[in-house]
């Protein structure tokens, strides 16, 4: 299992992030999805061994109008 944790620019509100966690998990070998509400614009990603999944998360992420940047991994 791997983890990246990654940083939203947009704030989301409880019902977006609800929303993206859902869309996240529907992605193949996502695991768990996790947010902060210290630090809403933190996610924790936690998904099984692939090679090109941290850019699929991201690329999701943009795809759905949210700028993230991948900050730890």
């Amino acid at each position: 299992m791997h983890t990246i944790q990654v940083y939203i620019d947009e704030t989301l509100d409880a019902k977006g992030l609800d929303e993206l966690r859902k869309s996240l998990l529907a992605l193949p070998y996502i695991e768990n999805v996790a947010f902060n509400t210290g630090a809403p614009h933190d996610v924790l990603i936690e998904y099984e061994e692939h090679h090109l999944m941290p850019m699929k998360i991201v690329e999701s992420m943009n795809n759905r109008g949210i700028h993230t940047d991948i900050i730890s991994g």
